[in-house]
């Protein structure tokens, strides 16, 4: 599973906490061995020009509950699950919420890097999935609703650039909301929006894509 968090625009305390709590249901499920990955969003034009970085990556070890009380010891495997995988991954995930604005939001590029660092297809016939968590408002050098670009005008080569392999890939999206966003921004349709990540999610082959939770940011 690859968790990628947009960093490049601040949310609120309250938010910060919903996020989590929705976050760590999905990794406290995890079956024993899933790979996890935690990757951000970033401003494309600063220290990392492709959009993206890894924060880390992880494996989901067995918990007391999970192991034979006959040859292995509850306790130890318990402390060794809360120490080596929640309480890590619990830190991460609030130092990549509490992040100041940046002025890009490469969204597409950032799933980029997840899907082939952490989900190489052809490897493995694993289940996949991969959550995101952004307001969803692509905003870089490759496409910008900033710029009114719409997924119907993408073609050839640009549309090429902005492919995601998601083969078998279930997609669930935290979508941060902003609310006043809309009105403060005219040129903004959110059909525009829904109709882009639908069609490009599509396109890349995803066998589910749903929101999973609204969370307005402040």
């Amino acid at each position: 599973m690859a968790i990628v968090i947009d960093t490049t625009d601040k949310i609120g305390s309250r938010a910060q906490k919903e996020v989590e709590r929705v976050l760590e249901a999905s990794v406290n499920g995890l079956p024993v061995g899933t790979k996890l990955g935690l990757y951000l969003v970033v401003d494309e034009t600063g220290d990392n020009p492709d959009g993206a970085a890894r924060v880390t990556a992880l494996c989901r070890p067995a918990s007391g509950a999970d192991v034979n009380i006959w040859l292995e010891s509850k306790s130890e495997a318990e402390e060794v699950f809360q120490s080596g995988f929640v309480a890590p991954v619990r830190a991460e995930l609030s130092g990549m919420l509490d992040v100041e604005a940046a002025d890009t939001s490469p969204i597409v590029e950032a799933i980029q890097l997840a899907t082939t660092d952490l989900l190489p297809f052809g490897e493995s016939d694993a289940p996949r999935k991969i959550i995101v968590v952004s307001d969803m408002i692509q905003n870089s050098e490759r496409f910008s609703f900033f710029r009114g670009d719409k997924w119907e005008d993408t073609k050839g080569e640009s549309r090429e650039a902005l492919g995601i392999p998601l083969a078998g890939s279930r997609v669930e999206i935290v979508r941060v909301l902003r609310p006043g966003f809309w009105d403060r921004s005219p040129g903004f349709d959110t059909d525009d929006v829904n109709l882009f990540w639908r069609e490009l999610l599509a396109s890349g082959g995803a066998s589910e894509a749903k929101t999973i939770a609204r969370i307005p940011a402040d």
